[in-house]
C-alpha cells in the first residue's frame, strides 16, 4: 500500500513538474513574441540631463528623431530654472537645488529654441539651446 501510494506520488509530481515546465517555455516563447511586437511600435526613448546654470543650459543642443519620447532631466544647482519648448508644449521648472525630470514627443522636424522659462537673473535672456529633430 505505502509502495502504491509512493509510486502515484511520484508519478503526480513527475507530471506536476513536466506541467509546469512545459507550459513555462510556451508563456516565454509567447512573451518574448509579444515583446518583439511591441518594440516595433514603441518610440525610441532618448534621455538627457541637462544642468542650467550660471546662464546656461549644459548641453546647450540636444538631437533626437522625429516621433522619439525625449526625456529630459533639469538638474538646477542655483537659483531657480526652467526649460521650455513651446512648440511640443514642453515647461519644466525646478527651484534652487533642485532636480526635475519631463517628458515629450519630438513630433515634427526641424529646429526648435529652448529657453530658460524662469527669470533667474541677469543672464535671464540669453539662457537658450536648441533642439535638432531629423
Amino acid at each position: 500500500m505505502k509502495k502504491s501510494l509512493g509510486i502515484l506520488l511520484l508519478m503526480f509530481s513527475a507530471l506536476l513538474l513536466y506541467a509546469c515546465t512545459g507550459n513555462s517555455g510556451s508563456l516565454q516563447q509567447g512573451s518574448a513574441t509579444s515583446s518583439q511586437g511591441q518594440q516595433s511600435s514603441l518610440p525610441a526613448v532618448k534621455e538627457f540631463t541637462i544642468w542650467a546654470k550660471d546662464w546656461q543650459f549644459i548641453p546647450s543642443n540636444i538631437t533626437v528623431n522625429k516621433g522619439d519620447l525625449v526625456k529630459i532631466t533639469l538638474v538646477n544647482p542655483d537659483v531657480a530654472h526652467g526649460i521650455a519648448i513651446p512648440e511640443f508644449g514642453f515647461d519644466l521648472k525646478a527651484g534652487a537645488g533642485e532636480t526635475a525630470t519631463g517628458e515629450f514627443t519630438a513630433g515634427k522636424e526641424g529646429n526648435y529654441t529652448f529657453f530658460c522659462s524662469v527669470y533667474c537673473g541677469e543672464g535671464h535672456n540669453g539662457m537658450k539651446g536648441v533642439l535638432i529633430v531629423k
